[in-house]
């Protein structure tokens, strides 16, 4: 294998590992960063390397970084997340690193509501004022966020989601990811900040209405309170802080905030992006 000129930092995530399916794909060398090597082998193979470094421990991202010329980093919702970022920044900053590219979130702002939202704006701002050539992707939530709920569909042909009645412009991570491949190979890309979002804007009963037609059964929708989706997380075992964040930016998009949709992604990709039954239809056997 060529030595990887690329790093992806958060590789052993959702986002990280449909992003180095997608480099994969395009037979672009990269070096994957995770915190345990043992537990994220299956990742290694022909175009990707693996490496053991932690976020919160900046002595450890050295050599993570060794001939590096590209990076990309996404983290876990995190209450030290804007740290993580600083320190990945300021580790690639003295690599020599030419370019970051940083997953962040639809709608960051310093007076946003959303601790999440105020996180990636702070640290979004790093990003931009650190000198270093960057392209910052602000994806709105996820069509995948859905599987989660694919049993409950199975077996009582309803899900939940904490969206009231609100329409929201989502968006497919694998649309995100072959977005962010298009970023490493295309220069014109660097020093721009993209909010991506679907090309629509669909609500529980859209979702509902969509899944019923395609999996021919009667799906319904029903809006779930903060209350009891701060319950249920807990009662998973997520931590709380990470709850109320989750329940704080869900119930901003209830507020029907982040129905909006750009053409950014589809710029990019120079293609319509995924639709919400494009996803469903991908994803069919999840569903059955």
């Amino acid at each position: 294998m060529k030595h990887p000129k690329l790093l992806v930092a958060g590789a052993g995530g959702l986002n990280g590992r449909l992003l180095l399916k997608k480099l994969a794909e395009n037979n672009i060398p990269v070096r994957a960063m995770v915190r345990n090597k043992e537990s994220t082998k299956e990742l290694e193979n022909e175009t990707t390397e693996i490496v053991e470094a932690d976020l919160s421990n900046p002595a450890t991202l050295d050599k993570a970084f060794d001939s590096i010329e590209q990076a990309y980093i996404v983290t876990a919702v995190h209450p030290d997340a804007a740290a993580y970022f600083s320190n990945f920044f300021q580790a690639a900053k003295k690599a020599g690193v030419k370019h970051v590219i940083k997953l962040s979130g639809l709608g960051a702002s310093a007076d946003s509501p959303s601790e999440i939202l105020r996180q990636h704006y702070q640290s979004d701002a790093q990003l931009t004022q650190s000198g270093l050539d960057f392209t910052v992707i602000q994806p709105n939530s996820f069509f995948q966020n859905i599987l989660g709920q694919a049993r409950a569909i199975q077996r009582k042909w309803r899900f939940g989601m904490l969206l009231g009645e609100a329409s929201q412009s989502l968006v497919d991570m694998n649309d995100v990811a072959e977005a962010t491949v298009r970023i490493v190979q295309d220069k014109s890309h660097r020093n721009k900040i993209y909010p991506l979002t679907g090309p629509e804007s669909i609500s529980g009963n859209d979702i509902a209405e969509q899944l019923a037609t395609f999996l021919e059964k009667p799906v319904r929708y029903k809006p779930v309170s903060g209350t009891l989706a701060k319950q249920e997380m807990l009662a998973g075992g997520l931590p709380e802080w990470n709850a109320n964040a989750l329940v704080e930016i869900m119930e901003l998009f209830a507020t029907g905030a982040f129905q909006e949709t750009t053409s950014d992604l589809e710029n990019i990709l120079d293609r319509r992006p995924n639709r919400f039954a494009d996803f469903v239809t991908e994803n069919r056997a999840v569903f059955f």
